[in-house]
């Protein structure tokens, strides 16, 4: 695997031994972009991009389709139709500062793809991990409370300090069951022989999906990092 960049320097924390070695052989890396977490400007999308393209010999941005990133919002209390049309306006915003970061990068056009979960809404694999993280959710008091709190997070920032309900959690785990299939096997999903997801925080699902600590588990292909700035 190639050196860090300077410009590009993140501590990344594998989350498991097997993590580390598919970090080590830097096959492949999907870069989660979020729409609405201001953390994502353009200089720290253009730090993504130089690091996944430094250490590894093939990486991929992945971003919410159009639904998948309205739901957080109306499990925020918006409206269907204003949801959809700010996340569509979020997104929009996003891809411009991921295509200004390939374009700085002087990476060519194709070599970086940049996906959606929408893409793979007919994909088999994809569905049938979403409709066993789905069955585990009713199934699984353990992995239905930790779903519970990453959804209850991702929606928390929009709720100004109001408490939420469970009706709005229901509404915002849909989001992780679209985004979930990616943290289990996107070597299958994404036709590379190794992968790893990079995220900017701890994932709490991680310890049980890595764990094997359920009938869903990930692939001995995928691995996961938390990137850390030192800066």
């Amino acid at each position: 695997m190639r050196s860090y960049a300077p410009e590009a320097r993140f501590l990344p924390a594998p989350a498991t031994g097997n993590c580390g070695l598919i970090l080590r052989r830097g096959e492949h890396v999907l870069i989660g972009i979020s729409p609405f977490n201001s953390r994502f400007s353009d200089s720290y999308i253009e730090k993504l991009v130089v690091w996944g393209r430094t250490n590894f010999k093939r990486f991929d941005l992945m971003l919410p389709g159009e639904a998948d990133a309205a739901l957080l919002l109306e499990a925020a209390g918006a409206a269907p139709e204003g949801a959809l049309r700010k996340a569509r306006h979020e997104l929009g915003r996003k891809m411009k500062s991921i295509h200004s970061a390939l374009h700085a990068a002087g990476i060519p056009q194709g070599e970086a793809r940049i996906l959606r979960f929408s893409d793979f809404q007919e994909d088999p694999r994809y569905l049938s991990i979403r409709a066993q993280a789905e069955q585990l959710f009713l199934g699984e008091r353990e992995f239905r409370d930790t779903c519970s709190g990453i959804a209850l997070q991702a929606i928390a920032g929009c709720l100004d300090g109001a408490d939420s309900t469970e009706a709005q959690v229901r509404i915002a785990v849909n989001y992780l069951f679209a985004e979930l299939p990616f943290f289990v096997d996107s070597p299958t999903l994404l036709k590379v022989p190794q992968s790893l997801i990079a995220c900017h925080r701890p994932w709490p699902l991680a310890g049980c999906l890595f764990s094997g600590r359920f009938a869903l588990s990930a692939s001995a292909d995928q691995g996961c990092v938390v990137l850390a700035s030192p800066d």
